[in-house]
């Protein structure tokens, strides 16, 4: 089955049944349903929540028009209707004029589609004809927020599909649908923590702050939590470097939680089971490792392996200045960490925040803290659309 340009879009309704409606009016049962989920539909500022349904479907490719025989038939009409008269007999006038009569239905349709054509190429290769203005400013704010190109191309295709003309010149319209579609693309999810102990791990690259980060969640789910005063224990497997044992065991003796080293998996699995019962909370910080390095990767996927273990959580820890391209491969090489989710270091360092939309867009991954500083146990957040979409440079500042 030929899919168009296999861009994933999505469609969010009260019922399944209000979106397959919608759906079937525009394209005309010309679509592949991919994937349904329950979802909760609010206003951009989620003042306002209803429980909703998500469609995530693919445009079926519509059947290809042979432009360059329609010419040819095109042009041999022509020919025929300007070669020099020669008489006829009253018969032969008779079924030229009857055959004249069959080719005009058929010049007429052919022509048709021949604009239909032009049309369609409009939007298909947009650089070849004239772009709506407000289609290449909002062209401009994805460059400027550095989306990728997959993102921005499915944003302007979305927009040359649910905008008429007339609709495509209320640029403000335009921009406010673009920020909804924007936001319905980012997923967040909030972190949970209702067993005991609960095991939370951090993995990612070298340089990433896994270790600050892992001092801020242990301070804001201990320290500062004073409704009720949890516990907890700091593991570390990073035995390489001395400097991150002791920056580690510096936050733990700050906030009053101990800190001990891993060196294999059954010694993790021993100190799991010695401190599992008097705290609430086990941290394990990790090592940093290059993606690119699959051994060391290995290594310490064969010593943190706790699979059968429920109550483990597993964060991936990526820097927000991180280009798309390389966030995506340093995913696809944490995959055996089986992460439940993502956190997003050091927001404070960059201006941008498309590489990181369009990273969670494409990979369909969850977002669950962003750390916008050093200050322990200040700079974390629990991660929010409308943080991420508030980090956007709004269309104001985009140069034209």
């Amino acid at each position: 089955m030929d899919l168009k340009n296999d861009i994933v879009l999505s469609l969010r309704g009260k019922t399944e049944e209000d979106c397959i409606k919608k759906l079937n009016k525009k394209y005309d049962k010309n679509y592949e349903i991919m994937s349904r989920k329950a979802v909760t539909l609010s206003s951009f500022l989620g003042l306002i929540k209803t429980s909703g349904v998500e469609l995530r479907y693919i445009e079926k490719e519509k059947p290809r028009f042979d432009f360059l025989e329609a010419l040819n038939r095109q042009n041999e009409y022509q020919q025929r209707m300007q070669s020099p008269v020669i008489p006829q007999s009253p018969k032969q006038e008779q079924s030229l004029s009857i055959g004249s009569e069959n080719i005009q239905p058929q010049l007429d349709s052919l022509l048709e589609k021949v604009s239909f054509l032009e049309a369609s190429a409009k939007q298909t290769n947009p650089s070849s004809f004239d772009i709506h203005p407000s289609i290449k400013k909002i062209q401009d704010f994805l460059e400027k927020n550095e989306f990728s190109p997959s993102y921005s191309s499915a944003i302007t295709h979305k927009i040359r599909s649910e905008f008429s003309l007339d609709d495509l010149d209320n640029y403000t319209k335009v921009y406010e649908r673009v920020l909804s579609w924007i936001a319905d693309s980012i997923l967040i999810k909030k972190p949970s923590y209702n067993t005991k102990p609960q095991i939370i791990m951090l993995v990612g690259p070298t340089g990433v702050g896994k270790t600050t980060t892992i001092a801020k969640i242990a301070a804001h789910l201990t320290v500062l939590d004073t409704s009720q005063r949890k516990r907890a224990h700091i593991i570390t497997i990073d035995k390489v470097r001395i400097a991150a044992i002791e920056q580690i065991e510096a936050y733990g003796k700050y906030m009053d939680i101990a800190v001990t080293v891993a060196t294999s998996n059954n010694d993790l699995r021993n100190q799991i089971d010695k401190y599992a019962s008097s705290v609430d909370y086990i941290f394990i910080d990790t090592v940093g490792a290059s993606p690119s390095d699959t051994k060391l990767l290995l290594n310490m996927k064969d010593i943190v392996y706790l699979r059968e273990n429920n109550n483990f959580i597993t964060y991936l820890t990526l820097s927000a200045s991180t280009k798309n391209r390389d966030m995506k491969d340093i995913m696809k090489s944490y995959a055996l960490f089986d992460y439940d989710s993502l956190i997003i270091t050091k927001l404070d360092e960059t201006k941008s925040v498309g590489n990181i939309i369009s990273v969670l867009s494409d990979t369909q991954k969850t977002l669950s803290y962003i750390t916008t500083g050093q200050s322990v146990p200040r700079n974390i957040e629990i991660a929010s659309v409308a943080k991420l979409v508030s980090l956007l440079e709004d269309e104001k500042q985009v140069t034209m």
